[in-house]
């Protein structure tokens, strides 16, 4: 392993100074909570016209955080990525490929793919990556990864090139350099970038519910209490001065705008209060019901392809078949989400991390992430358990991350199996012998030259007496047909380590004999 910055690659040494820092991320400007029609125009107006495009995406970005329907719908297609545990395709170095799973896995990379899935939502998203300082002899990794803000981010002015806006003004704009950020454009289609984002199609409907919802607080209050109205004295009959019918006037209506909440009232003689229910055709707010449901479906269809998979469907025609059908629509959004975010983790991560630890001349492992974790597991270990004595080859780290098992430490107690057959890879005996079929072969089965020099030349190396003594003092404290079978398991390990090559000798006969036995065959001779 290199660790010198020269070996990693030429002229790195000036840049590698600014990867141990980062930039102040503090807002240059809030677009504020209040969101008007005029604001959602100016920001479509900078974003065509590539003068102000950190303008749209910060108003999609405050649309993301404030409005609860595409907050909780955004989470859901997320988890589904950020939740996946990403592996390295073997490149043939052992030692390369385990450091760089064991990076992949750390917390301070896990910690970039929830901000760099911001890009399928708005087109394009950035991190910056904050490298630990030069040790020598240890592998240098991340220290901690800052996510750069969109209002932060402007573009060139083919609106393709991200550039970073200067941390204070009259500042120039720098580029995103490789090694010290991470840049995830997931679409690249003509046009401005952030025109290939969901939020570029939600952008019509995102901010209705939010307009909605104030509209049915304000029909609410307005229907659903009923009209207060107050009655005065007739003047010609109360025979009340001017100055005392004022009077009378205020507090009448204090006592009507108390009514609200109070549930009494003082009035003078003469003076009263009648209560009117209001009626409309929209007074229980169905039409702000509906509109709510058609803006909380299309967020739904956009960000997930449909809506049943997020309990939005209003049809009161959903079944579970059409649910399945949905959500396999959704399973294929995070498949196309894992593919594209390992290839920028590759090359904007795992990259910088091979060439300043291992040089420029290493290879760097393709990058993929754990399948769903819907499959089943019972399943899959019966295939395991199949397929492994023919040669597969299975990593024990991924085998116990879907099995929800840790890495024993050291001085951990561990279990063991009291299975015969599993303990030295011997074939479990059936229990049923299975019928033979028409034309099958009874003829005795011999050995080849070869398979027979070499069990006479493993026989001639025992002791058979020897060896009959350490057998019945192995199986002699037997009080079972389970301790017998755990005896010889151990009686043929100790010999298997005694003599090279006697364990998988002894599972092949045993092999050969089962399959005999199955089928009929006569190996002894007469």
């Amino acid at each position: 392993m290199s660790t010198e910055v020269s070996a990693a690659k030429p002229g790195l040494s000036a840049l590698l100074r600014s990867l141990t820092g980062a930039r102040s991320n503090t807002p240059r400007r809030s677009l504020g909570l209040t969101v008007t029609q005029a604001k959602v125009q100016a920001a479509m107006e900078g974003l065509r016209t590539h003068s102000d495009p950190s303008a749209y995406a910060e108003l999609m970005e405050l649309a993301l955080r404030s409005i609860p329907k595409l907050a909780s719908t955004w989470n859901t297609r997320k988890l589904a990525v950020t939740g996946q545990i990403p592996y390295v395709v073997a490149s043939g170095n052992d030692a390369l490929d385990k450091a760089c799973g064991e990076f992949l896995r750390s917390v301070e990379v896990r910690q970039t793919f929830s901000p760099l899935l911001l890009a399928v939502y708005l087109g394009l998203a950035a991190v910056e990556l904050v490298w630990e300082e030069e040790v020598p002899g240890q592998l240098r990794k991340l220290a901690r990864t800052v996510p750069v803000a969109p209002r932060n981010l402007t573009f060139d002015a083919g609106g393709r090139t991200p550039l970073l806006l200067p941390a204070e003004q009259g500042g120039d704009l720098s580029a995103l350099e490789p090694f010290k950020f991470a840049v995830h454009v997931p679409e690249h289609s003509f046009g401005h970038v952030y025109e290939a984002g969901l939020a570029f199609q939600l952008l019509p409907i995102a901010f209705t519910s939010p307009a909605v919802v104030s509209m049915l607080l304000g029909l609410i209050e307005r229907f659903g209490e009923p009209i207060r109205v107050g009655s005065m004295p007739d003047p010609e009959t109360s025979r009340l001065t001017p100055d005392e019918e004022e009077q009378l006037a205020r507090v009448l209506l204090e006592a009507l705008q108390s009514l609200g909440s109070d549930a009494y009232g003082l009035l003078p003689a003469g003076a009263k209060i009648e209560l009117i229910e209001a009626s409309s055709s929209n007074s229980t707010g169905a039409l702000h019901q509906a509109l709510l449901r058609y803006a909380d479906e299309i967020i739904a269809t956009v960000i997930l392809g449909a809506s049943l998979t997020s309990g939005t469907a209003s049809t009161g025609s959903s079944t579970n078949a059409l649910g399945e059908v949905h959500n396999e629509v959704r399973q294929e959004y995070t498949r196309a989400d894992k593919e594209a975010l390992a290839l920028t983790v590759k090359r904007d991560i795992l990259t910088p991390f091979v060439r300043l630890n291992f040089g420029a001349d290493a290879p760097v492992p393709d990058v993929y992430f754990q399948a769903e974790t819907s499959k089943d597991v019972q399943a899959t270990v019966d295939n395991l358990a199949k397929l492994l004595p023919f040669g597969l080859r299975v990593s024990q780290s991924e085998v116990r991350e879907m099995l929800g098992l840790r890495e024993p430490a050291g001085d951990e107690e561990l279990l063991e199996s009291t299975a015969a057959a599993g303990d030295i890879g011997l074939p479990a005996f059936s229990s049923r012998a299975p019928t033979l079929t028409a034309g099958a072969s009874t003829k005795r089965v011999a050995l080849s030259a070869e398979e027979q020099d070499e069990i006479d030349a493993i026989v001639g190396e025992l002791d058979e007496r020897e060896l009959d003594k350490q057998l019945f003092n192995a199986i002699k404290g037997a009080k079972s047909l389970a301790e017998m079978q755990l005896a010889l398991v151990r009686f043929t390990k100790a010999a298997g380590e005694a003599v090279p090559g006697f364990t998988e000798q002894v599972a092949a006969a045993c092999a050969c004999c089962s399959a005999a036995g199955s089928a009929g065959v006569n190996l002894g001779g007469k």
